[in-house]
């Protein structure tokens, strides 16, 4: 797999664990669907070849003070797994962006 199809897999798997029931507070989203359309509509974006949408992604991944997906994942559970996706993703996006 190549760095483009990681980083995506890295953001589909953050996507799939935004559902209805997901918890959005802090997120600056009205609820969990605003974020999921928002989410869906870059990713289609990037999908298609606009590779500075990974700046939007980059933002919801930041650590510093908080991110979306930051804010989403320790509300919902999943604040461990983040962690590893956020590296992960720093890592790719450092690669696609600046190589």
């Amino acid at each position: 797999m190549g760095d483009f199809e990681a980083i995506v897999d890295i953001i589909k798997s953050a996507r799939n664990k935004i559902n209805d029931d997901t918890v959005v507070l802090w997120t600056g989203y009205k609820n969990s669907a605003d974020l999921q359309l928002e989410i869906d509509k870059e990713l289609d974006a990037l999908e298609k070849g606009d590779i500075k949408i990974l700046d939007n992604f980059k933002n919801r991944f930041k650590h510093i003070p908080t991110s979306t997906f930051q804010e989403v994942a320790l509300y919902n559970g999943w604040g461990n797994e983040f962690i590893v996706m956020a590296k992960d993703f720093d890592e790719l996006y450092q690669k696609i962006r600046f190589n």
